[in-house]
């Protein structure tokens, strides 16, 4: 593409060229211009004659004739234009600041001061609650009377005493039974809990619950007589044989671990009585 310098040099080249042809035309002598008029005939059949006293070019789209005036300011039109749209790439090109954000400040919170009357009224609240949970000879015990879902869950543990086929396959049983903690060690069954679907210990009679230690490393230990879940009833080779159920779990005033362990008694080589787990359970307590 011509630059606009380039294309007002040949307009004014092509200017200059027909002012010359334009002046010396009448000077000619009339052989001359008989010789011009036998070249312009062909000219004439074969189209219009275009005068020489305006320098004319065609448009791009050939529509109509421009003058070489009009090609002119066409061409200073462009270069603007392309100027123009120069400048507005430049603009946008120009990486956009952004301001920081604001600065928050944060003031640290008062720090409170404690007197030393505060703190003997803390050691002696303190105190209080410990002795609530607290346990002794004296004053019923803080279980006593409450009631609790036990979710059973017997397999095979690490460490446990029991045959090697038994609970070798990895299954689980759950099993589920609801007991109440009566005052002098007692354990009662709660005969009117729904279980729905869940599978019940069968026929369980009842034991016995103490609580073992001193505080705070207290725990509860109760045993539960049961018929038995045989492998009819399990369908797979964990079966809990009749007899006791020995259970244990930490303990802190009215509240137990969430998890403890499960025992039966059996006997080695039918002399020697030994505890070997069975599972594991969680104790939920029932208002």
């Amino acid at each position: 593409m011509f630059t606009p310098r380039a294309v007002l040099v040949i307009l004014l080249s092509l200017s200059f060229s027909n002012a010359f042809t334009l002046i010396s035309s009448p000077l000619r002598p009339a052989s001359s211009r008989s010789t011009l008029s036998s070249l312009r005939a062909p000219l004439l059949r074969n189209g219009p004659l275009r005068s020489h006293s305006t320098p004319t070019l065609m448009s791009s789209t050939g529509d109509k004739e421009l003058t070489l005036a009009e090609q002119a300011a066409a061409a200073l039109k462009e270069a603007a234009e392309a100027e123009h749209r120069a400048q507005e790439l430049r603009q946008t090109q120009q990486p956009k600041t952004s301001s920081p954000p604001p600065k928050t400040e944060i003031t640290p919170p008062k720090a409170e001061v404690y007197t030393a009357e505060d703190s003997k009224k803390v050691a002696s609240e303190l105190a209080s609650e410990i002795g609530k949970l607290q346990r002794s000879a004296g004053n019923p015990d803080p279980l006593s009377g409450t009631r609790w879902l036990l979710r059973l869950d017997f397999g095979r543990e690490e460490g446990t005493w029991m045959d090697a086929r038994w609970g070798a396959s990895g299954n689980r049983v759950k099993a589920v039974v609801a007991v109440e903690l009566l005052e002098g060690g007692q354990v009662q069954v709660v005969e009117d809990y729904n279980y729905g679907l869940l599978l019940q210990l069968p026929k369980v009679k009842g034991g016995k619950w103490r609580v073992e230690g001193s505080f705070p490393s207290e725990r509860l230990k109760f045993e539960l007589e049961h018929n038995g879940l045989t492998k009819d009833v399990t369908r797979c080779d964990v079966d809990v044989p009749e007899g006791k159920l020995f259970l244990s779990v930490n303990t802190l005033g009215t509240s137990v671990g969430k998890q403890g362990g499960l025992s039966i008694e059996q006997f080695r080589f039918y002399v020697r009585r030994e505890r070997r787990m069975v599972g594991v359970f969680r104790a939920e307590r029932l208002e």
